[in-house]
């Protein structure tokens, strides 16, 4: 079970190469800018659905592979995460989702609207992701002795 923590760690380093790697300097350039003049990427759901429009795609069917293309990530993280834990420690870990998901919801109109907090979140929110899924990715080889089985370390 350990070993599925590399896929959080893959699509962090994938989102990570996106957001930092070669080719990030056009893609903002290319990128709207809000009132102030900061660039911002439209949210990656968003790009992918121009895409695909652009190529012609019916929107169900847009809207379809946006949905499957946006669950793989949800899927490289949630498996490994709830596969590391006992049915007790997933009950506490959904009921912690489910109570997050309700917050973030309702607070997140008011943190990136906020005067001083929301231009940091804008800018910076991306760039913190791939560090998350890397720390998920880590924790969930840690907790399992991952590389001590694999490695004999």
């Amino acid at each position: 079970m350990g070993l599925l923590g590399f896929l959080p760690i893959a699509v962090g380093l994938h989102k990570a190469w996106r957001r930092f790697g070669p080719g990030h300097a056009q893609r903002n350039d290319s990128e709207s800018s809000d009132a102030h003049g900061h660039a911002h990427a439209p949210p990656l759901a968003a790009r992918r659905v121009t895409r695909l429009a652009a190529r012609g795609g019916s929107s169900s069917w847009t809207v379809a592979s946006v949905a499957i293309s946006n669950g793989s990530d949800n899927i490289a993280l949630y498996v490994p995460l709830y596969a590391s834990h006992t049915a007790a420690q997933n009950a506490l870990i959904s009921l912690v989702f489910i109570g997050m998901i309700g917050l973030w919801c309702a607070g997140a109109p008011w943190l990136v609207d906020h005067p001083l907090l929301g231009a940091p979140i804008r800018r910076y929110g991306s760039a913190l992701l791939p560090l998350i899924l890397l720390a998920i990715g880590v924790s969930v080889i840690v907790s399992n002795e991952t590389l001590r089985l694999v490695f004999g370390m």
